[in-house]
């Protein structure tokens, strides 16, 4: 998130302008405002003393701050974008050490607020029979895969696969014992998985690392980010007992690398940092097991969806087929169908515009427990009417009363800006001839 600009060459401050414009709009948690920021920036750019000027953006609170410093004359470092301005990601450290300065900075706040961020603190799963030796991607897959199926969106999937590389990387190359030796031992065990990490820079309390090339391929995906977040903050969290951790870049939305923020004092804005803690808070749910402790078999479906209203008939369709394929009983599963429909209704009338949203379903012997997930915005559920406060003629309250009504448990877990999660949780009967009910360990 830096770049070089000579001001005095004609055009050059506009090539920069417009590429900062860019960056903002991938991370903007409204990008919609950084067209009302353009005449800020096009301002801040142009306030400095006419010459080289070293722009970078500090995004480690919730609001964007553009600073502006200037350099001595000379060839300016960084890839070119044009006459007289460069992107120059990689020289960050040297810039603030090597190159220095000729003043004091300008600090310029533009008022974009960056995508809100959630807490995924997991504890680590089984390695199983990745316990030894080196891991391979395909290895993280695997493990992501089980999480899935266990019933986890594909967020918490990668959250808890990071959390269980950290507990790997702490058996086999043992616990960092500050910054720098952490960083070493993220970018050895990204390394094995195939990534391109380096570390910028680290002390005491911090460090940042950078990344050119995703573990995941093709296959990567801005929930997978949660992987490597997890996998760093949970091996942080190690040395001093929590940590936090910020993804300023990101391949997987479009940035031009993966640049990671790990703080071990829990000091970066909570808002956009990912927090996390050892030992981790428990699991609230774990795969269904049988009195000897064998795996039983149980249906699990994980969807990511658009905030669009087309989405809940889908999202229905598919919960009704696994329902009816396990011979849950007609009314329980409408019953099911109806609570779905309104929980992800809630979520698509309360997220903001362009929010995605995630619904995780798993169907054990006994009962159907389901999650919908607003990764985006979130809302506050207490202004939603209460059940006993919703009546025939309300506009709103009747879907949560009917939820209330519908299945055993209703819980809600948000705050405005930090998203929402809806938890369902609704007792079943079953056919008596369900061959599928039977494959669950119950006749």
């Amino acid at each position: 998130m830096d770049w070089c600009v000579d001001t005095r060459v004609a055009g050059a401050a506009d090539l920069i302008e417009s590429d900062i414009a860019d960056h903002l709009s991938r991370h903007a948690a409204e990008p919609g405002v950084v067209e009302l920021a353009r005449p800020i920036l096009h301002d801040g750019l142009r306030g400095v003393e006419p010459g080289p000027v070293w722009a970078s953006l500090d995004w480690s609170g919730r609001h964007c701050l553009l600073r502006l410093r200037p350099l001595p004359d000379g060839e300016l470092p960084g890839d070119p974008v044009g006459d007289g301005a460069t992107r120059a990601h990689d020289h960050s450290a040297r810039l603030a050490s090597g190159l220095g300065s000729n003043g004091e900075a300008t600090v310029v706040a533009l008022g974009v607020a960056r995508i809100p961020q959630r807490d995924l603190d997991l504890p680590p799963s089984d390695l199983g029979r990745w316990a030894a030796g080196p891991l391979q991607a395909g290895h993280v897959l695997g493990l992501l895969s089980s999480e899935i199926w266990s019933g986890r969106s594909l967020e918490e999937a990668a959250a808890c696969t990071g959390s269980t590389m950290a507990a790997h990387m702490a058996a086999h190359l043992g616990a960092p014992a500050d910054g720098r030796a952490l960083g070493e031992a993220v970018i050895e065990m990204e390394r094995q998985l195939g990534a391109d990490f380096e570390l910028v820079d680290a002390d005491q309390t911090r460090l940042v690392l950078r990344n050119r090339r995703c573990p995941f391929g093709p296959l990567t995906s801005p929930g997978m980010c949660r992987f490597t977040s997890a996998l760093a903050g949970a091996a942080a969290a190690r040395v001093g007992g929590h940590a936090a951790v910020s993804m300023m870049e990101s391949l997987a939305e479009g940035d031009r690398e993966c640049r990671m923020v790990v703080d071990l004092t829990s000091e970066l804005d909570p808002e956009v940092a990912h927090g996390y803690r050892w030992p981790p808070p428990p699991s609230e749910e774990g795969p269904a097991d049988d009195e000897e402790g064998q795996r039983r078999f149980q249906v699990t479906l994980s969807l990511e969806l658009p905030r669009d209203l087309l989405s809940v008939p889908v999202t229905r369709h598919l919960i009704r087929a696994a329902m009816d394929e396990v011979g849950v009983v007609s009314d329980d599963a409408d019953a099911v169908d109806l609570a779905v429909t309104e929980a992800c209704a809630n979520v698509i009338d309360h997220s903001g515009p362009g929010d995605a949203y995630d619904v995780a379903v798993t169907i054990n012997p006994s009962a159907a427990h389901i999650r919908v997930v607003d990764v985006g915005r979130g809302f506050d559920h207490r202004s939603l009417a209460l059940p006993e406060m919703a009546d025939s003629e309300a506009e709103h309250g009747r879907g949560l009363a009917l939820m209330h009504a519908l299945v055993d448990q209703v819980r809600f877990e948000s705050a405005p800006e930090r998203g929402t999660v809806v938890h369902l949780v609704k007792t079943l009967r079953f056919e008596e001839d369900a061959t599928a009910h039977r494959l669950m360990g119950r006749d």
